[in-house]
C-alpha cells in the first residue's frame, strides 16, 4: 500500500508542477520540467511492474471523472515514449544529484529487460542498447568503495562517477529521519538517538 500510494503522490504532484510551471517564463524551469517528467516516468514504471494496470492521469486529463485505466502494454508504451523525449531534448539537468539522461536511459534498459510480461514481445534487443548506451555516458566504478558512503559525493569526482541517479541526503538540505538518519538511528537506543538528532539541529525530545 505504502509503495502504491507513494507512487501515485509523486505522479500527482509531478503533474501539478508541471500544470504550474507551464504558465510561467522563469529562467531554468525547462530542467525541472524534464526532471519531473522523469520522477513521474518513474512512478509509474514502477506501478506497472507491480501492479500492473494503474490509472493513468497526466496534467493534460486530470480534473472531473476519475483517470482511466489504460491496460499494461499501452502504459509501457507512453513510459517509452515519454523516456526517449527526454533523451531527444535539452531538458534534463546534467549535474549530481539531479536525474540527467543517464537516470533516463537506465530506466529504459530497466524496463526493456521486462518487456514481454509488460507487452507479450521481449526487447532483448533494446534492452542491451540502452544498457550500452549508459555504459557510453562516461559513467565509471569508484576505485575507493569506502568512498560512496560519505558526504562529498557532490564533490569527490571519483564517487561522483559512477552515481547514475542519487538521493542527496546531508545534514544542510536534508535534514529528515529518513534515507541513512533512518538506517543508523534504527540500531541506536533513544539517548543516542537523542545525540544524533541533536547534532543535525532538531529540538530535544523530537523522537
Amino acid at each position: 500500500i505504502s509503495v502504491y500510494t507513494r507512487c501515485m503522490m509523486t505522479v500527482t504532484r509531478a503533474n501539478e508542477f508541471l500544470i504550474q510551471s507551464g504558465k510561467s517564463s522563469l529562467d531554468g524551469l525547462s530542467g525541472l520540467r524534464g526532471e519531473a517528467r522523469f520522477l513521474r516516468a518513474l512512478a509509474y514504471y514502477m506501478l506497472m511492474d507491480l501492479y500492473g494496470n494503474p490509472p493513468f492521469a497526466t496534467e493534460e486529463n486530470i480534473g472531473g471523472a476519475l483517470p482511466a485505466q489504460i491496460g499494461r502494454k499501452a502504459l509501457f508504451e507512453w513510459i517509452e515514449s515519454e523516456l526517449n523525449e527526454l533523451l531527444q531534448g535539452n531538458d534534463m539537468a546534467t549535474v549530481y544529484p539531479r536525474a540527467t539522461k543517464g537516470a533516463v536511459q537506465a530506466l529504459l534498459a530497466r524496463m526493456y529487460l521486462n518487456a514481454e510480461v509488460y507487452t507479450g514481445t521481449a526487447r532483448w534487443a533494446d534492452a542491451r542498447d540502452a544498457a550500452e548506451a549508459v555504459i557510453g555516458m562516461n559513467y565509471g566504478l569508484c576505485s575507493n568503495y569506502e568512498e560512496l558512503f560519505l558526504q562529498d559525493n557532490g564533490e569527490n569526482s571519483n564517487a561522483n562517477k559512477e552515481l547514475i541517479f542519487a538521493i542527496s541526503y546531508d545534514r544542510d538540505k536534508t535534514q529528515s529521519w529518513g534515507g541513512t538518519t533512518h538506517l543508523v538511528s534504527g540500531t541506536l537506543d533513544d539517548a543516542n538517538s537523542e545525540v544524533v538528532a541533536a547534532e543535525l539541529g532538531f529540538p530535544a525530545g523530537t523522537l
